[in-house]
């Protein structure tokens, strides 16, 4: 099995966030502090380290040298 490449992976992110936005798409501001299976995070805390971290996965991928700048 061959491992994918940069533009692969992308595309799959891409498509997990497309779904992960259809999920939520309509909570109410109350719903977005229902607890989650994580103990301690709400749906918010969940989606945000979602977010920052599939970001810096996407950026490392797509444009190394910024990922390297931003981490510093």
């Amino acid at each position: 099995m061959s491992r994918p490449t940069r533009g692969e992976i992308c595309v799959d992110l891409s498509a997990e966030h497309e779904a992960l936005d259809d999920m939520n798409d309509g909570l109410a501001s109350s719903d977005w502090r229902r607890a989650t299976p994580s103990p301690d995070w709400s749906i918010a805390e969940q989606i945000s380290h979602l977010a920052f971290f599939d970001h810096r996965a996407a950026l490392a991928l797509t444009d190394p040298d910024a990922f390297v700048a931003d981490r510093a």
